[in-house]
């Protein structure tokens, strides 16, 4: 079962055990879903299985009115999902969570991984969004994150490791609807490609 560890300096840090090594993540006092955690650094190493370059997009989607479920996010990810699939032909990822923080509305983090072969940049991918998410909830908006571009190398850990680090946010227990009957985060199937394409 994966362990967090907490940082021996820093109470917003801590260390979070992951395929037996230890990985800095960002840590809360109202404590740390693993669940989530294992998700999103599972849906990075799926991709990177893929492509030896991914590109990874952080997103953040606002309503105005309250809903019970999560079925704006459903309807929202089968057409974004489609549309990035008919402008990059690639695979996607996608790691998303649901929050609540003082507003009446829920809100929601999403990040979005797809190869960095064809995906270069965040400029269409937040077009697509903000333009799916403006249509489909009226004055809701999308929130343009900063620093919200990660360009992953299979290659190399540090750009991998910064973007569990950056979405390991979203892991937090702060801030997370408390209707336990309401599902918390979603993620993407994937699965992992045993044969390493080296695109």
């Amino acid at each position: 079962m994966s362990q967090v560890t907490l940082h021996p300096s820093s109470k917003g840090l801590a260390y979070f055990e992951y395929k037996q090594s230890q990985y800095l993540i960002l840590y809360d006092e109202s404590g740390i879903n693993n669940k989530i955690l294992n998700q999103i650094f599972k849906q990075l190493d799926v991709m990177v299985s893929y492509y030896s370059k991914v590109t990874m997009v952080q997103l953040q989607f606002h309503l105005n009115e309250p809903t019970s479920d999560n079925q704006v996010m459903s309807i929202f990810l089968n057409r974004f999902i489609k549309k990035l699939q008919t402008k990059y032909k690639s695979k996607i990822g996608y790691v998303w969570v649901r929050e609540k923080n003082g507003a009446p509305a829920q809100h929601y983090h999403m990040a979005v991984m797809l190869s960095g072969h064809v995906c270069k940049s965040s400029h269409h991918i937040y077009n697509i969004a903000n333009e799916i998410w403006s249509k489909q909830n009226e004055n809701g908006y999308s929130f343009r994150v900063e620093n919200s571009l990660y360009k992953i190398s299979r290659y190399c850990d540090k750009e991998l490791d910064a973007a569990r680090f950056r979405l390991s946010y979203f892991a937090k227990n702060k801030t997370k609807d408390v209707d336990t009957l309401v599902k918390k985060f979603g993620a993407s199937r994937l699965p992992f490609n045993l044969g390493l394409n080296q695109e």
